[in-house]
């Protein structure tokens, strides 16, 4: 009985992950209306698991509210500020009581969707203050769902996932929501929200007098591997699609870089934090890196979301903090570091599919669909859509995009065959198509499947 995964990604702007999905779905039954194909001269059924993704970014709450048993989350929803200041947007996180566990998906506070114009001028000025606001609210959720021994014995884990972002200010609007204060050289607070503009005003950095945490385990999902700086950084490889132009790269860079510094210098200086419960957490990290660990801005993923992942790195959770204060050398602040890092941040993709089984699902299938709207170089950036084709090994695949670059065509995989809306539709005519069913974005996919299915290669006698 062949079996067809159907994992696609959104169509970034155009059509949601679900929405893809389904469209596919709806074009192969009407392609194949008896739910029959011939498979070396027998009629064979033919099932589909249809199965939309995420690689952390945008439309991760959709697909794991889409792909899980009804119950297991409750969607909460809120009024937070968007990427941009003087901007309020709704949105919403996860809670998976049984789990005690509650997702964020940092895209519904400072998605680049929610921006009506990209410009020069926003790149500058966006903020992830309101990812803040969705993180604070969902730890008050976890702290209801768990008194205080409870979670000692287990801890409640909050998941961020990152992708999608309109702000490149390293995280640092968030950690005001969440009450840090950063100031001037003159000791004067910095205006709320910080933005990616404000990172060159930034002398000392004050952490909240409790740990913002708490008892809650974090952890942060990345859609990239990307470090905070330098040629393969947050902003030189994803600051221009933000509206960054050259003067604006090259600004946000530097105000990244100088915020770097300056955590280094907090973290290296005992006493400058005296009796503040994270002071042992920072200077950990400071020995480790004499060690010749990495420091926060060097790990792989440490730039996803115009750097939010570096600043949630700085955030100690009660656990790690327990474990800092035993520290008593540089080779014990090494292993309390390298314990941070290998359960803090996680690959989007990796952590998205144990959600949704994506590997015992590949297994049963005999073939998959997948898609995304533009394929190109960032696409193997440690982004979903590259890691799903390693992970189906030889399987028989078709990938359909709105567009795919030249460079990359050449380089899929033998098994994988590729159409594009660009391409294969450039002399459709749509209304010659059954398709009926729909209007923008998703009638033309549908013209796709429909016309340019490769029944061949799935189904040998088709």
């Amino acid at each position: 009985m062949p079996r067809l995964l159907i994992a696609p990604f959104g169509f970034k702007g155009t059509l949601r992950a679900t929405e893809v999905a389904r469209t596919i779905a709806e074009a192969l039954r009407q392609k194949f209306p008896s739910g029959v194909v011939e498979m070396e001269g027998r009629p064979e059924p033919l099932t589909l698991d249809v199965c939309p993704l995420a690689d952390g970014g945008t439309d991760t709450l959709a697909v794991l509210q889409f792909g899980s048993p009804p119950g297991r989350f409750v969607q909460k929803c809120l009024s937070v500020m968007g990427p941009l200041p003087q901007q309020t947007v709704e949105a919403a996180y996860l809670l998976a009581p049984a789990e005690n566990m509650a997702v964020v998906e940092a895209a519904q506070a400072h998605g680049i969707h929610h921006q009506v114009s990209v410009t020069a001028e926003s790149a500058l000025n966006t903020t992830s203050y309101g990812v803040g606001e969705l993180i604070r609210a969902a730890i008050q959720a976890l702290k209801a769902l768990s008194p205080t021994a409870a979670a000692v014995e287990h801890p409640p884990t909050l998941v961020v996932t990152l992708g999608g972002s309109a702000s490149s200010d390293g995280g640092m609007g968030c950690l005001q929501a969440l009450g840090y204060t950063f100031l001037t050289a003159n000791r004067e607070p910095l205006p709320v929200p910080i933005s990616g503009a404000d990172l060159p005003r930034i002398w000392h950095i004050q952490p909240p007098a409790e740990p913002p945490l708490g008892l809650v385990q974090l952890q942060v999902v990345v859609d990239v591997q990307n470090p905070l700086l330098g040629k393969n950084g947050a902003v030189r490889v994803y600051g221009p699609q933000k509206g960054a132009g050259p003067l604006e790269v090259t600004f946000l860079e530097a105000g990244l870089a100088y915020l770097d510094e300056r955590w280094r210098a907090l973290c290296r200086l005992p006493g400058l934090l005296p009796g503040h419960p994270g002071e042992v957490f920072y200077c950990a990290n400071s020995l480790a890196s004499g060690q010749g660990l990495p420091w926060f801005s060097q790990w792989a993923g440490s730039g996803a979301a115009g750097g939010l992942a570096y600043g949630l790195l700085h955030l100690p959770d009660v656990r790690t903090l327990s474990d800092a204060s035993k520290t008593r050398d540089a080779s014990s602040s090494l292993r309390l570091v390298e314990a941070i890092r290998s359960n803090r941040i996680r690959s989007g993709f990796e952590w998205t599919c144990a959600q949704l089984q994506l590997a015992q699902r590949l297994r049963l299938a005999d073939g998959f669909v997948t898609g995304e709207g533009r394929l190109d170089t960032t696409s193997w950036m440690g982004k979903g859509l590259g890691e799903l084709l390693l992970q189906a090994g030889n399987r028989p695949g078709w990938l359909v995009c709105g567009q795919a670059d030249d460079a990359v065509r050449a380089n899929l995989p033998a098994n994988v065959l590729l159409s594009t809306l660009q391409h294969n539709l450039s002399d459709f005519s749509q209304p010659n198509s059954t398709a009926q069913h729909s209007e923008g974005a998703q009638a033309p996919l549908h013209c796709l499947v429909e016309t340019c299915f490769p029944v061949a290669h799935f189904f040998n006698g088709s």
